[in-house]
């Protein structure tokens, strides 16, 4: 299992939330945008939008990215637990007691509990 680059909640849910602003920005000054969403093979995604496409699932840039993710985390919520506890095993090997990581990570249990409350 591979491990993606560490950074703090905050500073990911900034960006994350920052972005579709971002892309709305970028396309209105003429850049080509393309939005991927999973596909039913998970290797191979799906185009749902483009700039110059005539045959997009979605009118904007940012509709594509907002129904995308809901899309997405809908998907993800029914392995979520699954990978909670993956990532708890993997990161917990790593830290010592005063560890900050460690308050990120409980940071990250908190979060996804109370998401998975929140769908049941």
């Amino acid at each position: 299992m591979g491990m993606g680059r560490l950074t703090s909640i905050k500073a990911h849910d900034d960006r994350y939330t920052g972005f579709t602003k971002i892309a709305r920005t970028l396309e209105g000054k003429g850049v080509e945008t393309e939005v991927y969403e999973r596909g039913t093979i998970q290797i191979i995604p799906q185009l749902t939008y483009k700039t110059s496409g005539d045959r997009n699932i979605y009118r904007s840039v940012h509709e594509a990215l907002v129904n995308g993710r809901d899309k997405s985390r809908r998907i993800c919520m029914i392995s979520a637990q699954a990978r909670l506890d993956d990532i708890n095993k993997d990161v917990k090997s790593y830290l010592s007691e005063d560890d900050k990581l460690a308050e990120e990570l409980q940071t990250l249990n908190d979060i996804i509990s109370r998401e998975l409350e929140e769908e049941r």
